[in-house]
């Protein structure tokens, strides 16, 4: 039986066989949660239209550095679709263009320095002007960035600077923080989980670093790989002579490969294009998919990590992210229904599809 529907923040294709035993099949899931996590709840448009406002007054107003750094962050979030970063040559093009305005405009000051590391990303040289963008103004806005550049780099000072003070500065919401947690314990003991981002990698380390909680759980970025340090150090921890690809889904695809010696999981905030040749091996645990090339019986933990594990009390609050709790929430409620028990999530799946999916028949998707 195969269940599909597309949701209008993100898009899942679940495959599933209600007539044999759960475990013989994969979930075969292709999920996108939220956006982008940089482009927040912000829609692409919005960003477009910023665009042209700020590279007007660029014009008008050619020294201020504010609206350098505003033109080029609508420059670039405009470009990305709601589940990619990926930028082309033309889109780089007029980024590296703005680059090149600001270094000759206003050389060796914030904006300078910012959108050098932007353009770079976190390599060591885009790293270096991270810092130095950061000594002229500690802003907020950088707090995760520096905790990546002190993580890659295994600063452990560092590390724990950064994670306490992206902590207190509120930047990561109480549901993010939740979400995260269950993502967390939907992960068997020493396993690895990929990530991809802001949304699903920041709050992992404070909740490992802070509270303690699931510091056996390694997790490898996917974003950070394009650093040298980083990749080599993955790249040995998984037993490659070379470094891993510079291609994401092939990055992702050699992680995979080397299940066998180590359990590996990749979170449901991991763009669908790289999910998709692997989708038939990835089997959903809770808010993390486990993958493996042989059945796993993986609705008795998944049923088990929600009824014993799961933290609750932030699902319903306005948080993009939570739409992804609809995957794991529909498995578990067919799962009650075959049952023929009392117990049923349907309650929480109707609110959660009327806030992030209003178009899907629920009724038709529990049949």
């Amino acid at each position: 039986m195969k269940l599909f529907f597309a949701l209008s923040i993100f898009f899942l294709v679940l495959t599933n066989s209600w007539g044999q035993s759960p475990s013989e099949k994969a979930v075969s899931t292709i999920p996108m949660a939220s956006p982008s996590p940089e482009l927040n709840t912000t829609d692409v448009s919005t960003f477009k239209n910023n665009k042209n406002y700020w590279k007007q007054l660029t014009k008008t107003d050619a020294t201020n550095q504010a609206v350098w750094v505003s033109y080029f962050d609508a420059a670039k979030f405009s470009n990305y679709d709601k589940h990619s970063r990926f930028l082309d040559k033309t889109e780089m093009e007029e980024l590296e263009g703005i680059r090149q305005q600001v270094s000759t405009i206003m050389p060796n000051t914030y904006a300078h320095y910012y959108i050098e590391y932007q353009v770079l990303g976190k390599t060591k040289s885009g790293f270096s002007f991270l810092e130095k963008a950061y000594q002229l103004n500690p802003d907020v806005t950088l707090l995760d960035d520096m905790l990546a550049k002190a993580i890659i780099e295994r600063n452990d000072v560092k590390k724990k600077e950064f994670i306490k003070k992206l902590y207190e500065s509120g930047a990561i919401s109480a549901a993010l923080l939740e979400y995260n947690q269950n993502v967390l314990y939907s992960i068997e003991e020493n396993g690895n989980l990929v990530t991809y981002g802001y949304a699903d990698t920041y709050p992992l380390y404070i909740l490992q670093e802070l509270f303690e909680i699931r510091r056996d759980v390694r997790i490898v970025c996917l974003e950070w790989l394009v650093n040298e340090d980083y990749n080599t150090n993955w790249s040995n921890r998984l037993g490659y002579p070379n470094k891993l690809h510079t291609k994401e889904n092939v990055q992702l695809a050699q992680i995979l490969n080397k299940y066998a010696s180590m359990p590996i999981y990749v979170g449901l905030t991991l763009p669908p294009n790289l999910l998709a040749a692997s989708k038939d091996n990835l089997y959903c645990t809770g808010l993390a998919l486990k993958y493996s090339p042989t059945p796993i019986g993986h609705l008795t933990s998944l049923k088990s990590n929600w009824e014993t594990l799961f933290k609750k009390k932030q699902i319903e609050i306005d948080e993009d992210i939570n739409a992804n709790y609809l995957l794991p929430l529909l498995m578990l409620e067919k799962m009650y229904i075959s049952e023929g028990g009392n117990k049923t999530v349907r309650p929480l799946i109707d609110k959660l599809a009327k806030k992030y999916a209003p178009s899907i028949n629920i009724q038709k998707q529990l049949k």
